[in-house]
């Protein structure tokens, strides 16, 4: 590349092709009706900014297909991704989304105490992804232990970490200083996670060199 004699970049998976694709979406809507279907309580930890906005969408459309239950709840449990959507481009899609009268906005800590301890069928959506913080630590507390319960995971997570502890179905895990029971069922969607393979940062930065050499 012009310009530069060395570059260095960051690279999420450390892989020169992504792990992840949007190509697997079709194959993860069947993953999450069917989970949903089979499951008492789901849980997505998910990143405030874009993850969350991005499912959001997902889980309407297929609601309006007849994929999920009509009356399914869908509990937004991060006070972030509620601020963030409150400023999304307002698109007509989302307009509706914001309006769906099966979304609820938890705002108050205790709601979100009492949502953690209830065995209603519900979808919960709550931060953060990486599972280093934020109120979903709250509900895996409660929710690992029942085995009727499902951990979604819609991003890269890293290693050694809580998050890559529960996808290796480690039998007890750590939560904020407490050991829990690792009994509910985890699945991994591939669609979702968003960074840049070697490839792709590779093409990135060869193509905003071309753009420079033009003017």
């Amino acid at each position: 590349m012009p310009f530069c004699n060395l570059t260095i970049g960051e690279c999420t998976y450390n892989t020169p092709t992504r792990p992840n694709n949007i190509k697997d979406r079709s194959k993860d809507v069947e993953k999450i009706a069917t989970v949903v279907q089979e499951s008492s309580k789901i849980l997505f930890p998910s990143f405030s900014l874009q993850r969350t906005q991005e499912l959001l969408q997902v889980l309407y459309a297929m609601w309006k297909d007849g994929m999920l239950d009509s009356s399914i709840k869908i509990y937004l449990d991060s006070p972030l991704a509620s601020r963030i959507n409150e400023v999304w481009p307002e698109t007509t899609v989302w307009k509706t989304i914001k309006n769906w009268g099966n979304l609820h906005i938890i705002r108050d800590s205790e709601d979100s105490h009492a949502l953690q301890t209830s065995s209603q069928h519900c979808i919960i959506i709550s931060a953060s992804g990486f599972l280093n913080g934020g109120r979903i630590l709250g509900h895996l507390a409660t929710s690992l232990l029942d085995p009727k319960a499902t951990v979604m995971f819609i991003g890269y997570a890293g290693e050694n970490n809580l998050a890559s502890k529960i996808k290796a179905n480690e039998p007890v895990v750590e939560i904020n200083g407490v050991l829990v029971e690792n009994k509910a069922k985890i699945v991994e969607l591939r669609s979702f996670s968003s960074h840049a393979s070697y490839e792709e940062l590779m093409d990135y930065l060869q193509e905003y060199a071309s753009v420079m050499m033009e003017e």
